[in-house]
Protein backbone atom coordinates (compact mmCIF):
# COMPACT_ATOMS: atom_id res chain seq x y z
CA UNK A 1 0.00 0.00 0.00
CA UNK A 2 2.61 2.42 0.75
CA UNK A 3 4.31 1.47 -2.57
CA UNK A 4 1.50 2.05 -3.98
CA UNK A 5 0.88 5.27 -2.54
CA UNK A 6 4.62 6.66 -3.20
CA UNK A 7 4.00 5.83 -7.21
CA UNK A 8 1.15 7.90 -6.78
CA UNK A 9 2.72 10.72 -5.50
CA UNK A 10 5.27 10.26 -7.93
CA UNK A 11 3.12 10.21 -11.06
CA UNK A 12 0.97 13.02 -9.66
CA UNK A 13 5.11 15.20 -9.40
CA UNK A 14 5.42 14.05 -13.12
CA UNK A 15 1.93 15.09 -14.37
CA UNK A 16 2.57 18.40 -12.60
CA UNK A 17 5.87 19.16 -14.24
CA UNK A 18 4.95 18.14 -17.24
CA UNK A 19 1.83 20.91 -17.28
CA UNK A 20 4.36 23.57 -15.96
CA UNK A 21 6.65 22.51 -18.47
CA UNK A 22 4.18 22.71 -21.64
CA UNK A 23 2.71 26.12 -19.85
CA UNK A 24 6.05 27.73 -20.11
CA UNK A 25 6.82 26.68 -23.52
CA UNK A 26 2.98 27.88 -24.64
CA UNK A 27 3.60 30.88 -23.06
CA UNK A 28 7.20 31.46 -24.71
CA UNK A 29 5.38 30.38 -28.10
CA UNK A 30 2.22 32.91 -27.33
CA UNK A 31 5.01 35.72 -26.31
CA UNK A 32 6.11 35.60 -29.98
CA UNK A 33 3.12 35.47 -32.27
CA UNK A 34 4.34 38.93 -33.33
CA UNK A 35 5.72 37.99 -37.06
CA UNK A 36 5.78 39.94 -40.10
CA UNK A 37 5.31 37.33 -42.79
CA UNK A 38 6.71 38.42 -46.18
CA UNK A 39 5.09 36.42 -48.87
CA UNK A 40 4.17 36.53 -52.55
CA UNK A 41 5.38 34.79 -56.13
CA UNK A 42 9.27 34.26 -56.85
CA UNK A 43 10.82 37.64 -58.30
CA UNK A 44 8.58 40.11 -56.60
CA UNK A 45 11.34 41.05 -54.06
CA UNK A 46 10.64 39.25 -51.06
CA UNK A 47 14.58 38.44 -50.13
CA UNK A 48 15.50 42.04 -51.21
CA UNK A 49 12.70 43.91 -49.07
CA UNK A 50 14.08 41.20 -45.83
CA UNK A 51 17.89 41.80 -46.40
CA UNK A 52 16.90 45.54 -46.61
CA UNK A 53 15.01 45.33 -43.45
CA UNK A 54 17.47 44.01 -41.57
CA UNK A 55 20.70 45.09 -43.16
CA UNK A 56 20.08 48.60 -44.40
CA UNK A 57 21.55 48.07 -47.77
CA UNK A 58 20.02 46.76 -50.91
CA UNK A 59 21.78 43.49 -51.94
CA UNK A 60 21.37 41.66 -55.60
CA UNK A 61 19.58 38.38 -54.68
CA UNK A 62 18.13 35.53 -56.79
CA UNK A 63 15.21 33.20 -56.66
CA UNK A 64 15.27 31.88 -53.26
CA UNK A 65 13.87 28.41 -52.10
CA UNK A 66 14.90 29.17 -48.26
CA UNK A 67 12.76 30.29 -45.79
CA UNK A 68 14.84 33.26 -44.22
CA UNK A 69 14.00 34.11 -40.54
CA UNK A 70 15.12 36.77 -38.23
CA UNK A 71 14.36 38.41 -35.16
CA UNK A 72 16.25 42.22 -35.50
CA UNK A 73 14.80 45.84 -34.98
CA UNK A 74 14.63 47.63 -38.86
CA UNK A 75 17.51 49.74 -39.77
CA UNK A 76 15.82 52.85 -40.80
CA UNK A 77 15.37 56.15 -39.23
CA UNK A 78 11.45 55.91 -39.76
CA UNK A 79 11.49 52.09 -39.06
CA UNK A 80 10.21 50.78 -35.34
CA UNK A 81 12.62 50.71 -32.74
CA UNK A 82 11.59 47.45 -30.98
CA UNK A 83 12.89 43.65 -31.94
CA UNK A 84 10.51 42.09 -34.56
CA UNK A 85 10.40 38.52 -35.70
CA UNK A 86 10.49 38.51 -39.85
CA UNK A 87 10.00 35.38 -42.26
CA UNK A 88 10.64 35.93 -45.91
CA UNK A 89 8.85 32.91 -47.33
CA UNK A 90 9.64 31.90 -50.87
CA UNK A 91 7.30 31.94 -53.68
CA UNK A 92 8.36 28.63 -55.59
CA UNK A 93 5.14 26.68 -56.11
CA UNK A 94 6.57 23.43 -54.58
CA UNK A 95 6.82 24.82 -51.28
CA UNK A 96 3.62 26.88 -50.85
CA UNK A 97 2.01 24.22 -48.87
CA UNK A 98 4.47 24.68 -45.88
CA UNK A 99 3.35 28.43 -45.46
CA UNK A 100 0.42 27.40 -43.67
CA UNK A 101 2.68 26.51 -40.71
CA UNK A 102 3.93 30.66 -40.73
CA UNK A 103 0.54 31.56 -40.78
CA UNK A 104 -0.92 30.99 -37.14
CA UNK A 105 2.05 32.85 -35.44
CA UNK A 106 1.53 36.08 -38.06
CA UNK A 107 0.78 39.20 -37.10
CA UNK A 108 0.85 40.71 -40.08
CA UNK A 109 1.47 40.04 -43.80
CA UNK A 110 3.09 41.64 -46.28
CA UNK A 111 2.52 40.45 -50.02
CA UNK A 112 4.95 41.71 -52.47
CA UNK A 113 4.46 41.91 -56.23
CA UNK A 114 6.39 42.93 -58.75
CA UNK A 115 5.28 45.63 -60.60
CA UNK A 116 6.58 45.65 -63.86
CA UNK A 117 5.60 41.94 -64.31
CA UNK A 118 2.52 41.91 -62.89
CA UNK A 119 -0.14 41.97 -65.80
CA UNK A 120 1.99 38.96 -67.50
CA UNK A 121 1.90 37.15 -63.96
CA UNK A 122 -1.50 38.63 -62.26
CA UNK A 123 -2.93 34.91 -62.34
CA UNK A 124 -0.70 33.19 -60.38
CA UNK A 125 -0.68 36.48 -57.76
CA UNK A 126 -4.54 36.05 -57.37
CA UNK A 127 -4.38 32.15 -56.52
CA UNK A 128 -1.65 32.88 -54.05
CA UNK A 129 -3.69 35.76 -52.75
CA UNK A 130 -7.04 33.71 -52.80
CA UNK A 131 -5.53 31.12 -50.72
CA UNK A 132 -4.27 33.57 -48.43
CA UNK A 133 -7.45 35.52 -48.15
CA UNK A 134 -9.51 32.53 -47.31
CA UNK A 135 -6.93 30.82 -44.65
CA UNK A 136 -8.33 29.88 -41.56
CA UNK A 137 -5.85 31.91 -39.63
CA UNK A 138 -6.24 34.91 -41.26
CA UNK A 139 -10.11 34.76 -41.83
CA UNK A 140 -10.64 34.57 -37.54
CA UNK A 141 -7.58 36.88 -36.31
CA UNK A 142 -8.08 38.99 -39.12
CA UNK A 143 -4.49 39.35 -40.18
CA UNK A 144 -3.80 42.68 -41.82
CA UNK A 145 -2.19 42.64 -45.36
CA UNK A 146 0.09 44.93 -46.75
CA UNK A 147 0.23 44.25 -50.91
CA UNK A 148 3.50 46.20 -51.08
CA UNK A 149 3.66 46.85 -55.22
CA UNK A 150 7.20 46.81 -55.79
CA UNK A 151 10.04 47.98 -58.53
CA UNK A 152 8.23 51.18 -59.00
CA UNK A 153 11.62 52.43 -60.07
CA UNK A 154 10.89 50.66 -63.31
CA UNK A 155 9.85 52.63 -66.17
CA UNK A 156 7.02 50.69 -66.86
CA UNK A 157 5.71 49.85 -63.87
CA UNK A 158 1.86 49.58 -63.01
CA UNK A 159 0.84 51.49 -60.37
CA UNK A 160 -0.52 50.71 -56.90
CA UNK A 161 -4.43 51.60 -58.07
CA UNK A 162 -3.77 49.47 -61.33
CA UNK A 163 -2.47 46.31 -59.67
CA UNK A 164 -5.30 46.82 -56.97
CA UNK A 165 -8.02 46.92 -59.81
CA UNK A 166 -6.25 43.82 -61.97
CA UNK A 167 -5.84 41.52 -58.85
CA UNK A 168 -9.49 42.47 -58.05
CA UNK A 169 -10.73 41.85 -62.00
CA UNK A 170 -8.50 38.18 -61.50
CA UNK A 171 -9.93 37.44 -57.92
CA UNK A 172 -13.79 37.60 -59.22
CA UNK A 173 -12.65 35.44 -62.19
CA UNK A 174 -10.78 33.03 -60.22
CA UNK A 175 -13.92 32.53 -57.48
CA UNK A 176 -16.38 31.39 -60.55
CA UNK A 177 -13.43 29.30 -61.67
CA UNK A 178 -13.18 27.48 -58.44
CA UNK A 179 -16.94 27.47 -57.80
CA UNK A 180 -17.06 25.67 -60.90
CA UNK A 181 -15.21 23.20 -60.31
CA UNK A 182 -16.49 22.64 -56.47
CA UNK A 183 -19.77 22.36 -58.12
CA UNK A 184 -18.77 19.57 -60.53
CA UNK A 185 -17.36 17.77 -57.56
CA UNK A 186 -20.56 18.20 -55.68
CA UNK A 187 -17.87 20.20 -53.25
CA UNK A 188 -19.74 22.83 -51.04
CA UNK A 189 -17.29 25.94 -50.03
CA UNK A 190 -16.94 26.77 -47.16
CA UNK A 191 -15.79 30.34 -47.27
CA UNK A 192 -16.80 32.87 -49.90
CA UNK A 193 -14.00 35.22 -51.12
CA UNK A 194 -16.25 38.34 -51.01
CA UNK A 195 -20.03 38.98 -50.99
CA UNK A 196 -21.76 36.11 -53.12
CA UNK A 197 -23.43 38.19 -56.66
CA UNK A 198 -21.08 40.83 -56.85
CA UNK A 199 -17.57 41.37 -58.03
CA UNK A 200 -14.38 40.86 -55.29
CA UNK A 201 -12.92 44.21 -53.91
CA UNK A 202 -10.58 44.30 -51.30
CA UNK A 203 -12.49 46.13 -48.70
CA UNK A 204 -14.95 42.77 -48.88
CA UNK A 205 -12.31 40.55 -47.82
CA UNK A 206 -12.37 39.63 -43.83
CA UNK A 207 -8.98 41.32 -42.77
CA UNK A 208 -7.53 44.68 -43.83
CA UNK A 209 -6.21 44.93 -47.04
CA UNK A 210 -4.07 47.75 -47.86
CA UNK A 211 -1.83 48.80 -50.89
CA UNK A 212 1.40 50.34 -50.95
CA UNK A 213 4.48 51.17 -53.22
CA UNK A 214 8.22 50.26 -53.39
CA UNK A 215 11.12 50.42 -54.63
CA UNK A 216 13.75 48.02 -53.03
CA UNK A 217 16.46 48.84 -54.50
CA UNK A 218 16.14 52.32 -54.28
CA UNK A 219 15.95 52.11 -51.20
CA UNK A 220 12.31 53.16 -50.95
CA UNK A 221 10.62 51.90 -48.53
CA UNK A 222 8.27 53.85 -46.23
CA UNK A 223 5.19 52.01 -47.08
CA UNK A 224 6.39 48.75 -46.03
CA UNK A 225 7.62 50.59 -42.51
CA UNK A 226 4.41 52.51 -41.71
CA UNK A 227 2.55 49.51 -42.08
CA UNK A 228 4.93 47.69 -39.77
CA UNK A 229 5.37 50.79 -37.12
CA UNK A 230 1.15 51.05 -37.04
CA UNK A 231 1.26 47.07 -36.43
CA UNK A 232 3.81 47.28 -33.54
CA UNK A 233 2.94 50.32 -32.51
Amino acid sequence: ALLAEQNLFLLVGVAIALVLVVGFLLYKKSSSLNTVLIVGPSGGGKTCLFLKLREGDFAETHTSMEVLEGEFSVKAENGPKSSIHFVAYPGHSRLKSGLKDFLPISKCIIFVVDSANIQQDVQQYADVLYDLLLNKHVVNKQIPMLILCNKQDITHSKTPEAIKRLLEEQLTESRKSRLALKDQDGEVESNFLGIEGEPFVFSHAASDVQFGKSSVKKSEIDDALSFIKKIFK
